[in-house]
């Protein structure tokens, strides 16, 4: 990833934040930057973002929606996406665990969905967050600001019982690429089906089978892809001579989690827009 572009660093989060923040990050692209096409997997993990520079525009590859790719919090999703960030581009963020948002939204986990940063933010801490982060004197100081502030909004932690069924399961998932039955993971985290489903419901916003789904997609990529990281021209002829091995639509949504048609939806409309030489940038999982 060049960074004459786009500067991408990531840094752990604080102790008090580690527990429902994956990693933290900054990104920034070159005031005379040409403009840079994101391709984002989903890989069931909401996002915050604080937008320090130009505004970014998120669209959808099926669809061909566009919205603003501005400040907020970005809900789990099972579609993939494309960012188009602009010269002078500049975000920092937060990946939360897949059950992070519970605990600062338990009543709405915005699944597939956007919302501002009040959603998990005191109103005054979002209104002066962008310009205590800007301030910042490095990266690492702006994106452990934000994990602090994140940490003294928590509404709700898990019981340890649930925290460690989840931990364990999303493991075991990760682990076999999406390949396991929901009643396998309930067997082996010592809880009924039922029990597995109201916990991912609950805490993550999906059903463990779409979890699964959305896990196989980010892997299959990944194992058709290679190591990371991942030109965009590489995901997509990976994704087409996968398609014209014609295998059959139950195989398609077993490896992939979607049917044949929204596979070739979903490649067809990622190429159409990486199309050009902002295209030429390797695609990651959420921020």
């Amino acid at each position: 990833m060049s960074p004459v572009v786009l500067d991408y660093r990531r840094f752990p989060p604080p102790a008090a934040a580690a527990w429902f923040v994956e990693h933290l990050w900054v990104a920034r692209t070159a005031e005379d930057a040409p403009p840079v096409h994101e391709v984002f997997l989903p890989n069931g993990r909401p996002t915050v973002l604080v937008r320090l520079g130009a505004l970014g525009e998120r669209i959808d590859p099926v669809t061909g929606t566009r919205t603003a790719d501005d400040s907020g919090v970005v809900g789990v999703s099972v579609d993939p996406h494309v960012v188009r960030l602009g010269p002078g581009s500049w975000f920092v963020g937060a990946q939360l665990a897949p059950y992070g948002l519970a605990a600062l939204s338990p009543s709405r986990l915005l699944v597939g969905e956007s919302a501002p940063l009040t959603h998990v933010l005191a109103p005054v801490a979002a209104a002066s967050l962008a310009e205590r982060l800007r301030a910042a004197p490095d990266d690492a100081r702006a994106a452990t600001m934000l994990a602090v502030d994140l940490a003294a909004s928590v509404r709700r932690r898990a019981s340890a019982d649930r925290l460690g069924l989840l931990r364990t399961s999303i493991e075991v998932i990760e682990d076999r690429r999406g390949l396991v039955r929901p009643i396998d993971l309930a067997q082996q985290g010592g809880v009924s089906l039922s029990a597995l489903h109201q916990c991912f419901v609950e805490e993550v916003g999906l059903q463990p089978v779409t979890f699964l789904q959305a896990t196989r997609f980010f892997m299959f990529v990944a194992e058709l892809a290679g190591p990371p990281p991942w030109p965009a021209q590489t995901v997509l002829s990976s994704m087409r001579a996968y398609l014209a091995t014609e295998p059959t639509p139950r195989e398609v949504e077993r490896f992939t989690g979607l049917s044949a048609n929204e596979l070739r939806r979903a490649v067809g409309g990622v190429e159409e827009l990486l199309r050009g030489p902002a295209a030429r940038r390797p695609p990651r999982a959420a921020w």
